[in-house]
């Protein structure tokens, strides 16, 4: 045989000082991309999830200020047997439209429907902000609930 083929290689890059092998680090372009949408799909289904728990929060702080209200409206019915539209009798700094701790909802109270304040009343917390896409809630002292309890 008179000819062998030979293999034509390129020979690896070397350290200028040392002269060892360079080794290829980092990824590629592609490899970057996907890491980028399994990162947007991930946090395109996990942020709607997020939303409705911090809802779930803020609506505590609803719930804590309508109950402590109709609590306090039922000591005042006890002394005077009658409720109260004016939350100052109650000991709040404003006669309607308390706000809660947060902010996220103002509380107000009204005669029920169909009846006279010094039959029944109710407490309704308006949500503020973000939180008025979750609605309402108000409790009046017969127990019935409205909004999302």
């Amino acid at each position: 045989m008179l000819w062998r083929p030979i293999a034509i290689t390129r020979p690896a890059s070397t350290h200028v000082l040392e002269g060892e092998p360079i080794a290829m680090k980092g990824f590629t372009v592609i490899e970057m991309v996907v890491a980028l949408v399994i990162a947007a799909v991930l946090a395109a289904l996990a942020y709607p999830s997020y939303q409705e728990y911090v809802q779930r929060g803020n609506r505590a702080d609803g719930y804590g200020l309508i109950v402590q209200v109709v609590n306090a409206q039922e000591r005042f019915f006890a002394e005077e047997l009658t409720y109260t539209e004016d939350l100052t009798d109650l000991g709040y700094s404003s006669d309607e439209n308390v706000s809660s701790d947060d902010g996220n909802y103002l509380v107000s109270a009204a005669a029920c429907g169909g009846g006279t304040i010094a039959d029944c009343v109710v407490v309704t917390g308006v949500a503020q902000g973000a939180q008025a896409e979750d609605g309402n809630l108000s409790l009046d002292t017969r127990g019935v609930t409205t909004g999302n309890w």
